[in-house]
């Protein structure tokens, strides 16, 4: 996965969340994204970006460290796209978003390129990826804002429980999105 511009995170949840973590708890930017973006497809949840009125700093990714680290973000790419409840794409879209990218033009044959290509929706081809991934990341980000506290070591105490509960699957949102597969579960069985 390689992008050409600079990921840029405004508004106020992403301002506070820099302050209050990088240098802290976190060495750079960067970090605070990947556990945003963890975060974000843990839940299977998604926002959109906030907009601010007041020009705020917030989180400035280079294109060089996402590139750099393009196998890691493939893989939290494949991940979401194949598992997420948040966009309607049929299977046949979700693995070509998914795995497309891992076979070079090299690999295929002409007609193979074809069946690769066959039955995919014409959203797949547009699919915009850091979109989709940014949506996570800012859900993400507003868990982490949730955490701060007034000290550093309450902030700490309340990311700790914050993570190892979300670990465990004992937040209350983690326990109602479970419950919510296991009911379409229990009617695809039907």
């Amino acid at each position: 996965m390689e992008i050409k511009s600079d990921l840029i995170f405004k508004g106020a949840i992403w301002n506070s969340v820099d302050r209050g973590y990088r240098k802290k708890f976190f060495d750079t930017q960067w970090d605070i994204f990947k556990i945003c973006l963890s975060i974000g497809i843990l839940y299977d949840t998604q926002l959109e970006e906030e907009i601010s009125e007041i020009e705020e700093d917030g989180l400035n990714i280079p294109r060089t460290m996402f590139n750099r680290n393009s196998g890691e973000m493939q893989f939290f790419f494949q991940t979401a796209i194949l598992t997420t409840r948040c966009v309607d794409l049929s299977e046949k879209d979700r693995l070509y978003l998914a795995f497309s990218e891992e076979i070079s033009e090299d690999e295929l044959e002409d007609e193979e390129e074809g069946l690769l290509k066959l039955e995919v929706s014409k959203s797949a081809f547009s699919f915009n990826k850091i979109d989709f991934l940014r949506k996570f990341a800012n859900f993400g980000a507003k868990k982490l804002n949730d955490c701060l506290s007034a000290n550093d070591s309450e902030t700490m105490e309340e990311l700790m429980e914050f993570l190892n509960a979300s670990y465990k699957g004992e937040t209350e949102e983690l326990i109602a999105l479970k419950e919510v597969e296991e009911l379409i579960d229990d009617v695809d069985c039907i």
